[in-house]
């Protein structure tokens, strides 16, 4: 798992929970983990974190969340009201695995998951909201580097809905790379033969990426095992659909 690799360089990793729909819509989702985005931060000394180097990954809907993370600010009017003031919820780095990028009417033919309504009050749109909510709409240069990861053949959010992200990153300025898992189906999960790259090699290349955009190496990690091991609070949020969002920080 992406979880145990980053443990063994030297990261602390906690999942991020976040109140779903249809008890609890939009933006109620985005809310939650910018509020938990701010309380690491906030807590930082006391969890023994680096502040400034906080990344975020997830996939499908956690893909869309640490994606909205990455874009946004609090000029955005999506922070939320839920706790801790005044600390910025941005991250460093994002990995964006499956997730949706484009939620407005021209884009919702490359969805096909059940119920959005249940979550976007005004779903199908056009609306404000969907606009909004997603992280096309808010690309600019200044946006942390992403790492975009996508099925080629994945049925429930299109490989399309990468390129948008890709697209509008790149036409910022913000520094992007885009990975098409050959054969990968939504969750990439293999359809039609293998995947390629193997999931160990997607593994290896998102902690390499938070590697070089956190600033941690391999050799540091062990120094740091070496004076006082290393610690972690426990990793990836699985359910059929999604995985939930992550934060990665650098222990």
């Amino acid at each position: 798992e992406v979880r145990d690799e980053l443990l063994l360089r030297g990261f602390l990793v906690a999942t991020l929970n976040y109140r779903l729909a249809p008890a609890w819509q939009w933006p109620e989702q985005i809310h939650d983990v910018k509020c938990a985005i701010r309380h690491l931060r906030a807590k930082a000394q006391d969890y023994g974190l680096d502040a400034a180097s906080i990344g975020a990954w997830g996939a499908s809907a956690g893909g869309h969340l640490v994606a909205m993370l990455g874009v946004t600010d609090a000029n955005s009017g999506l922070e939320g009201d839920h706790g801790f003031p005044g600390w910025s919820s941005r991250v460093a780095a994002v990995v964006s695995i499956d997730g949706i990028s484009d939620l407005t009417p021209p884009a919702q033919s490359e969805l096909n998951f059940g119920g959005p309504e249940k979550t976007f009050g005004t779903w199908p749109g056009p609306s404000q909201e969907l606009v909004d909510a997603s992280p096309v709409t808010w690309a600019t240069a200044d946006d942390p580097p992403f790492l975009i990861v996508h099925g080629e053949v994945d049925a429930v959010v299109q490989l399309a809905q990468a390129q948008r992200l890709l697209d509008a990153l790149q036409a910022a300025g913000a520094p992007v790379t885009l990975q098409v898992v050959t054969n990968g189906d939504h969750s990439l999960m293999p359809a039609g033969g293998p995947v390629s790259p193997t999931l160990s090699e997607i593994i290896q290349q998102i902690a390499d990426f938070f590697d070089n955009t956190l600033g941690f190496s391999m050799t540091a990690a062990r120094q740091l095992r070496q004076v006082q091991g290393v610690t972690g609070l426990s990793g990836v949020g699985y359910s059929a659909i999604t995985w939930r969002g992550m934060n990665i920080r650098r222990n």
